[in-house]
């Protein structure tokens, strides 16, 4: 008996397949020994004289953990759970690192640490050049015809605080948190506007462009009247891995490597966040974190020539390179204005890298680098140099070298079953990736 069969073939579900890593399987081994109290609480390191960031070994209780604080007069005001790490506040005039020798014979102790400072990084400049040239720099009207990014993909601005309510930001501001204070509100900032807008601005026909104007931007203050501190920006990544951030731009940095920030950004990537910072101004080769953390998209200045600028930071760390002088964006106030610095490259990238996941949300942040890196145009020395990492991003590369995650899609459109023969069906789809097939 022949049956005449019209196949309809519908792919109704895609789901990558992560490692599903809690923070307490993530591993770092941090790159200053915890006995190393000269290194650590070094007089040359900005840090607060009455905050330590101390890790507790697992499961180690609240009666317990305030026992052993009691021995040095020291208080927990906050707790990172996912991790064991605890804020705490020790009394005006203590003598950290002897008190961190004293707390380390205990055994449930495993790392101490003083709150390093984190610093904004960008630098104020005069109107110089065109207003966004970097936009044809980077190939971006090319790159729109192809993706102008998309509202599931959400984009964590760690910085101080974005203005809701900016006519380019309106409608497009998800889940706005202040990690100093522990809630929603925040005093809008001017620099966490600039790098919003780069980011994401509207096309609205007016004002300026974002990169990729139809994502979602999550604004995560971390910044006071004192500045910010390492705590604050863990804390940051941890709710932005909570709240689902699909890209984490960190426009901030420190000379001051810090155990906590590493661990919470390893946490953050094992869940899938793609992570960008910048690179700092101080036109030096000396290490800025996050930006050289592992698994962080570490990024230098150049102009409008392609040059690097006199300020950007180089290095061993440095992965990719952006425009980051005379950049126009958004500023409080609803206005806008010109800023240079490395905090201008970040966000450049970070746009670039929120099209490549809005082309396929199903890449892991190593498929999303790697396209990065490959998405460039060369400058200094052949591949990648100190001064420019593999390159100068070029949007219409980066999403032109994206895969679809399903491409190639073969099917019969008619079949007679005869009860021994068999259909072929054929579809190319990124590794790591679930096809639900429904006839």
């Amino acid at each position: 008996m022949k049956y005449f069969w019209s196949v309809i073939f519908i792919v109704l579900c895609l789901s990558i397949i992560t490692s599903v890593a809690s923070a307490e399987e993530v591993t770092i081994q941090p790159k200053v020994s915890k006995f190393d109290t000269k290194v650590l609480f070094d007089e040359k390191k900005e840090f607060d004289d009455q905050e330590l960031i101390i890790k507790f070994t697992p499961n180690t209780s609240s009666v317990e953990r305030a026992t052993i604080l009691k021995l040095v007069n020291g208080k927990e005001v906050d707790q990172l759970k996912a991790g064991d790490f605890s804020f705490v506040k020790v009394p005006n005039g203590s003598d950290l690192a002897s008190i961190s020798k004293a707390l380390l014979k205990n055994k449930q102790l495993l790392f101490v640490e003083p709150n390093y400072e984190v610093k904004s990084t960008y630098v104020p400049g005069e109107p110089s050049y065109n207003k966004q040239w970097y936009l044809n720099k980077i190939q971006l009207p090319k790159a729109w015809d192809k993706t102008k990014g998309s509202s599931n993909i959400t984009v964590a601005v760690i910085d101080g605080g974005v203005q809701k309510d900016h006519p380019e930001l309106r409608g497009k501001i998800v889940s706005p948190y202040n990690a100093v204070t522990g809630n929603a509100n925040y005093t809008p900032d001017k620099h966490g506007t600039h790098v919003a807008g780069i980011i994401a601005a509207s096309f609205n026909k007016s004002g300026i462009a974002g990169i990729a104007p139809s994502v979602k931007i999550m604004p995560i203050n971390v910044f006071d009247w004192q500045g910010a501190s390492a705590y604050n920006v863990a804390v940051a990544l941890n709710y932005a891995v909570d709240h689902h951030a699909d890209v984490v731009n960190m426009s901030l940095g420190s000379e001051d490597y810090s155990y906590i920030l590493d661990y919470y950004v390893q946490y953050a990537r094992s869940k899938g966040i793609v992570i960008v910072a910048a690179a700092g101004n101080s036109d030096t080769s000396i290490p800025m974190y996050p930006a050289a953390l592992n698994g962080v998209i570490g990024v230098s200045a150049t102009d409008s020539s392609d040059r690097i600028t006199s300020f950007s930071n180089y290095g061993s760390y440095i992965d990719l390179a952006a425009p980051g002088l005379s950049i126009y964006s958004t500023v409080t106030g609803s206005s806008y204005e010109y800023l240079s610095g490395t905090s201008m490259t970040a966000p450049v990238v970070t746009g670039v890298a929120a099209l490549v996941r809005s082309q396929n949300p199903f890449l892991t942040p190593s498929q999303v680098e790697s396209i990065l890196m490959k998405s460039t145009t060369d400058l200094g020395s052949r591949g990648w140099d100190s001064y420019y990492g593999y390159g100068r991003i070029d949007a219409y590369k980066a999403v032109s070298n994206t895969p679809a995650p399903i491409s190639k899609l073969t099917a019969p459109t008619t079949y007679t079953m005869t009860g021994t023969n068999k259909a072929a069906f054929s579809i190319t789809a990124a590794s790591s990736t679930n096809v639900s097939l429904y006839l």
